[in-house]
């Protein structure tokens, strides 16, 4: 026995009296796990590490997380929180059997960047188990480390023959299985000469390859297996038994864009899975240095940003091309820039840019790749390529710049290859670099070092026109022409190319000298304002068109004189070079920038005089979305604004707008949210009802609002799906919810209503008695609503009533599918009085009464009172009368026999008025019956006397008298009565015959 839960509460015994029928059978509960903060469950209600093939049902401390809010940020922040380099996917919808055991604990999961720290989030929640998450985490690959990575997935695989099935690509599925059913292992068709060989889009660093070999048998095949890394032999495979896995490491500074591995000899090659692991951050420059990504974890921006795509993705080192899995940047504007800062001056060799591969690749095309200010190239969309190089030459620049002037700007990964060491600029003012003539091009060219610019490039042995074709300068290079087959040299003058300070455009860069080319008849060309002429050289194809042009020997033109020839021939013209330096950043200033005209300002800024100078101040942005609604919109500072609002309005700080000056409700305002699917409620208490609803930006930064019921708590749910550049709020007005008898239906009403209708053009009325409030929209095709609907929304949610008092948006999608709508919620209040009962119900006939009660029309208008039953409406008469009413009184009319009592017909007593007179009477239901005397017989209800003298009871001497109850015989006259009784003739008269 215990008195407990714990054992130490116990009582027992060792001896018994038991039989084995009485053993105990138990079943126990598991002890609840202990759950972290987050936590993944398989479909067993286990936890489990991230899967690379399944989404797992998220926990947050033992309770599932519901998708309100939730974005692929929250994904990732969530997964990063759990250790995992980010997340791969996740959905909604999907149902574990164990799902239901679990609480719903998190809603509302909006994180503004990919870090938990920048998430909010409720513990309360209007969600069912169908919302709840399941994630799924980037797992990170055990053999990655010190910066390489396997790069397999990236690469085109292919072998010399196939068998078994047994397909090139499965060695890169990802699946290390070494059973062969397992499907994912490889299988040459032959064994001579067998090889396995994985391409790559373009030279990597490969570290060293990783072999899982086959498990189930055969595995001695191997042995012998060589790896080779393009033109490099990294090793052979030893086969050992049991072993599954095998590296090959390669000799250091191994660049190439392939791998091959060769079968032993006479042997069939099988993989279960290849791995290599290379450094995507080193490359292989053109004279074979080491290039590094320069761009790596430097400071990024971009123009605008949109869809929680920010610039610093482009450069974080991971470079999937899928957007939901957070590593691509996204403008916010159809147009923009993105820029990554360097921290010094670096050359650049190249620019690789990683394009968007789930969806709109098209628009990387045309995009513009700058270092600094100097274009490389740009960019030519491939539906095959994912994957872009710009060639920038070895240009010198402190920061990479990106610009996409036709769509929105995506950048998945973006790698800027050069030298890690950066520029240094030469302090001493000129080098001479002597070219070599190269034969079966015709010309020499003498190339000027890294940070420095050509500032002299002549033909060393002159003879212009005869000897030489000229000579021109070329970005570093200086390029002597021969005019026939003589040899020429190429000598260059370099100085260091230093990199000054724009005056016209704060925090970029300029540089010391500038080059520009120019071909044409009459070709001419003249510095910038601000620079100088430093050299101008002049080439031509037909070299004796040059002579007696006035240019030297060495093929360049006096700087005395004007860069610029002509007479040369149209269809074989002149090219002319011309070299400017920088005079200083005062003359620049003045030449270009001297008003606002041609000053120039970074994103945020406006360019304004001051002191008779151009500056850039903040630009005001306040007001740039009107926020204010009913009023107008006064800027305040660079990015604040207040508000004066129209009569009846006041400007409210914590929402930044214009609200109704009332008592009468209480205001709620609901959380800001931003990003994809933001979402915010503000929430009446227990009692109340939101009599008004509003957001901030509809339908264009938001997607308007609805009001929603549940367990009584009445909300007002402002939604977003497109608010990466301004949050959404909502505001609700709470009034207490007053419940009445409704006088036409005797039923509860309440005093505030919603009605509800969606679809495709949504029409929404007040039920019969109330007036509609408001009218508010939502939909979450905001960016697909047609302009006559757009124009009925204002800011704030609102939709314009029409004139009966409804509410509609007429096709309101432009592009409607069958599953896009738009919802119109009506805010209704109930009439009062007269007013409610002319419009609900103005007869009675549409009036039902409660018990007792009945309508009456009083002042024209209807009204229960209480019924007065009319006097027969209960038969009190019975079936021995009929009742007659006279108002709320009756009287019986009682059939023969029954009188009216003044309750009911009741039997008359007859017998009461002695009717039968000689008789007795004898009363009976309704009538009555006698019982007459000798000598008396019933007639018309009573006994009369019975004329017995009818039936000659007398004697011929006789004559018959009636009399009451019998009669009386006595002599006729002249007749007496004898002493025998009879009749014989009286004295003095005789009887005679007749």
């Amino acid at each position: 026995e215990c008195s407990s839960g714990s054992w130490d509460s116990c009582s027992y015994l060792t001896t018994h009296n038991c039989g084995h029928h009485e053993d105990v059978h138990l079943n126990c509960v598991p002890e609840a796990p202990e759950y972290p903060m987050f936590a993944l469950v398989n479909e067993a209600g286990d936890m489990v590490d991230s899967s690379s093939t399944q989404r797992l049902l998220l926990l947050y401390f033992g309770q599932t997380v519901c998708d309100d809010g939730f974005s692929d940020n929250s994904a990732t922040a969530i997964c990063r929180e759990m250790g995992y380099a980010g997340a791969t996917s996740w959905t909604n919808g999907e149902l574990f059997g164990v799902q239901a055991e679990f609480e719903i604990g998190l809603d509302d999961v909006v994180c503004s960047s990919d870090s938990w720290d920048s998430c909010s989030s409720t513990t309360t929640h209007n969600c069912g188990h169908h919302e709840d998450v399941h994630l799924m985490c980037e797992v990170q690959d055990p053999d990655e480390s010190d910066g390489f990575i396997n790069v397999a997935a990236d690469g085109t695989p292919s072998q010399s023959s196939t068998g078994s099935n047994g397909l090139a690509d499965r060695a890169i599925d990802g699946n290390t299985n070494g059973d062969y059913s397992a499907n994912s292992c490889t299988h040459t068709g032959d064994t001579t000469d067998g090889w396995w060989r994985l391409d790559f889009a373009e030279n990597i660093l490969i570290g060293s390859v990783i072999i899982y070999n086959r498990q189930d048998c055969c595995g001695d095949r191997i042995n012998g297996a060589q790896v080779i890394a393009g033109d490099t032999q990294c090793g052979t495979i030893t086969y050992v038994s049991g072993e599954n896995r095998y590296v090959v490491e390669c000799p250091e500074n191994t660049f190439t864009d392939f791998i091959m591995i060769n079968a032993a000899e006479n042997q069939y090659l099988t993989l279960c899975e290849v791995k290599v692991l290379a450094d995507p951050d080193v490359e292989k420059g053109p004279d074979g240095e080491l290039l590094v990504n320069l761009a790596l974890n430097k400071p990024a921006s971009q123009s605008t940003t949109g869809h929680n795509g920010p610039a610093g993705l482009a450069v974080d080192g991971r470079d999937s091309g899928v957007y939901s899995h957070g590593t691509c940047t996204h403008t916010l504007e159809s147009h923009g820039w993105w820029r990554v800062d360097l921290l010094d001056s670096y050359t650049v060799h190249r620019v690789s840019i990683k394009n968007r591969e789930d969806c709109c690749g098209d628009r990387i095309n045309g995009v513009q790749v700058f270092v600094g200010d100097d274009l490389c190239g740009a960019i030519t969309y491939h539906a095959e390529s994912s994957t872009y190089m710009v060639d920038c030459g070895g240009r010198v620049g402190t920061y990479i710049q990106i610009v996409n002037d036709n769509s929105y700007l995506t950048l998945c990964e973006v790698r800027v290859w050069g030298p890690e060491d950066p520029v240094i600029f030469k302090e001493d003012d000129e080098e001479v670099v002597t070219g070599v003539y190269d034969e079966s091009a015709g010309f020499s060219v003498a190339t000027c070092p890294a940070g420095m610019a050509v500032t002299g490039c002549e033909v060393v042995e002159g003879g212009i026109g005869r000897i030489s074709g000229g000579a021109r300068v070329d970005g570093r290079d200086c390029l002597a022409f021969s005019a026939g087959d003589t040899p020429v040299t190429a000598r260059a003058f370099c100085a260091a190319q230093d990199l000054v300070s724009n005056p016209c455009h704060v925090g970029h860069e300029m540089k010391k000298f500038v080059t520009e080319s120019l071909e044409g008849a009459d070709p001419s060309l003249s510095c910038p304002g601000g620079y100088e002429p430093e050299l101008c050289n002049v080439y031509s194809n037909s070299a004796e068109q040059l002579k007696d042009m006035g240019i030297e020997e060495q093929g360049y033109i006096s700087l005395d004189n004007a860069c610029a020839v002509s007479g040369c021939n149209d269809g074989d013209g002149c090219i002319i070079s011309l070299v400017c330096r920088l005079i200083d950043a005062e003359s620049y200033a003045a030449a270009n920038c001297a008003t606002c005209d041609g000053y120039i300002c970074d994103e945020g800024y406006e360019c304004e005089m001051a002191d008779s100078a151009p500056t850039c101040v903040l630009t005001q942005t306040g007001c740039d979305v009107d926020k204010c609604g009913d009023g107008e919109c006064v800027a305040v500072g660079a990015e604040g604004y207040t508000c004066n609002c129209n009569d009846g309005l006041e400007f409210n700080e914590v929402v930044g707008s214009c609200m109704p000056v009332h008592s009468r409700y209480e205001t709620v305002y609901g959380e800001e949210a931003l990003g994809d699917d933001a979402h915010s409620y503000a929430a009446c208490g227990l009692g109340q009802k939101v009599v008004r609803c509003h957001t901030f930006g509809a339908p264009s930064a938001a997607d308007g609002v609805t009001i929603t019921t549940s367990d009584g708590i009445s909300r007002c749910e402002a939604r977003a799906s497109h608010s990466n550049l301004h949050p959404v709020r909502a505001v609700a007005y709470c009034a207490e919810n007053h419940v009445y008898t409704d006088p036409c239906t005797q039923n509860d009403i309440n005093n505030i209503e919603y009605r509800y209708n969606a679809g495709a053009s949504p029409h929404v009325t007040c039920p019969a008695g109330y007036l509609m409030e408001s009218c508010i929209f939502h939909s979450p095709w905001t960016q697909d609503i047609s302009d006559s609907s757009r124009s009925k929304i204002n800011s704030i949610g609102s939709v314009d009533m029409n004139d009966d008092g409804s509410c509609t948006l007429s096709d309101c999608l432009v592009n409607q599918h069958a599953h896009m709508w738009c919802k119109l919620t009506a805010v209704c209040k109930k009439l009062t009085g007269a007013e409610y009962l002319q419009a609900a119900c103005p007869t009675c006939d549409s009036v039902r009464c409660g018990d007792g009660m009945e309508c009456q029309m009083i002042d024209d208008l209807p009204e229960c009172v209480e019924r007065i039953p009319g006097g027969c409406e209960v038969d009190n008469c019975g079936d021995n009368g009929v009742c007659v009413e006279d108002g709320p009184n009756y009287e019986c009319v009682c059939s023969q026999g029954y009188h009216f009592d003044g309750e009911t017909c009741v039997d008359v007593d007859e017998c009461r008025e002695d009717p039968c007179g000689n008789g007795d009477c004898v009363n009976s239901v309704g009538s009555y019956t006698c019982e007459c005397d000798d000598g008396y017989e019933l007639v018309h209800g009573t006994c009369e006397d019975i004329n017995e003298c009818l039936d000659s009871p007398c004697s011929d001497t006789e004559r018959c008298s009636n009399v009451e109850g019998s009669y009386i015989c006595d002599c006729l006259d002249t007749f007496v009565r004898d002493s025998s009784n009879e009749c014989v003739c009286a004295d003095g008269f005789e009887n005679q015959d007749g």
